[in-house]
């Protein structure tokens, strides 16, 4: 053991406690057990210039590794060793995140071109149907205008045939008997102009000295059904008719106004026929002026069709 070299500090002040100077000695472990049992007892009371002992710092000799330091050491290195493990298998771990999401990126990258791509092929795929659709839909017009076309043109030709075959009406080879004490009277032929063949359906007419010219309108009321005496008119097939003012006589006073010019000869009718091909009716009137030399003047010569006109639709006929 080493001796005491010092008991007090010497940086100490007059009237201050001495600090003691710690000793370094070298002892045995067994020794420092017995140093402890003989620690004495100290007073609390004691003067407080009593000098003090000095501490003692006691190292212990190496006496080597033992098991618990072993223990130790394996715990460390294992705990590194799983560190290190973890470490790995984490970076591992976030590698194989990181080409996950690189796969998942290029994935959604080619789906999106792929996407894009049938996005073009779409918009181009419904351009080409419209523009065919259009196309289609214009020759569709085109087609329908030239079957219009075609059609219409049948039918016109077909109204032009019938317009240029339809029965046409027209009188003919007149002649107004004259005589004092008889009843004015005339005959006359009726004839087709076209190759239809017209029926007659009805008649009416008028004559007589007038000096206005009388309303022809006035013959429909009296137009007189011929049904139960058919006659057909045809281009080579005219018809005769003969009408009377009887019972009305043709007088002198009548004649004296006449030959003078203040009266005229009227003499009109209404004739109510069908055109046997297409079943449409029509009219021919027919308004005649004579004068004092004998000369004719046409003042209505015409062919109407029926619903242009006001007739008994029924053809009720007078009998």
């Amino acid at each position: 053991m080493m001796a005491e070299e010092s008991n007090t500090n010497p940086d100490n002040k007059p009237g201050e406690i001495p600090t003691p100077i710690p000793s370094v000695v070298e002892q045995q472990p067994d020794q420092v057990k017995e140093e402890k049992k003989e620690a004495p007892a100290t007073n609390k009371n004691e003067d407080t210039q009593r000098s003090y002992p000095h501490p003692t710092i006691i190292i212990e000799k190496d006496k080597g590794w033992t098991k618990q330091d072993y223990i130790s050491i394996t715990a460390i290195l294992f705990t590194a060793a799983l560190f290190i493990v973890t470490l790995i298998t984490f970076y591992q771990t976030k590698r194989a995140v990181d080409i996950s999401e690189k796969a998942l990126m290029d994935a959604r990258i080619k789906d999106s071109i792929a996407d894009e791509r049938t996005k073009q092929a779409f918009a181009l795929s419904k351009q080409d149907f419209e523009a065919r659709n259009i196309k289609d839909s214009l020759n569709r017009d085109l087609s329908k205008q030239s079957l219009e076309a075609q059609i219409n043109s049948v039918n016109g030709t077909q109204k032009q045939f019938e317009i240029s075959n339809e029965p046409i009406l027209e009188i003919d080879s007149m002649n107004i008997h004259l005589e004092i004490g008889q009843p004015l009277s005339i005959t006359y032929q009726i004839k087709n102009l076209n190759k239809y063949t017209a029926k007659v359906l009805g008649a009416g007419e008028l004559i007589g000295t007038k000096y206005n010219v009388p309303n022809l309108n006035s013959i429909k009321s009296e137009i007189k059904d011929i049904a139960n005496n058919t006659k057909y008119i045809s281009d080579t097939y005219p018809i005769h008719l003969e009408f009377t003012e009887s019972p009305k006589i043709y007088n002198d006073t009548r004649s004296e106004f006449f030959k003078s010019g203040k009266f005229y000869i009227y003499f009109g009718t209404i004739i109510v026929y069908e055109n046997i091909v297409t079943g449409r009716k029509k009219l021919y009137k027919f308004l005649l002026r004579m004068k004092n030399d004998s000369s004719y003047e046409y003042l209505i010569n015409e062919n109407v069709y029926l619903e242009n006109e006001k007739i008994k639709p029924a053809f009720a006929f007078k009998r």
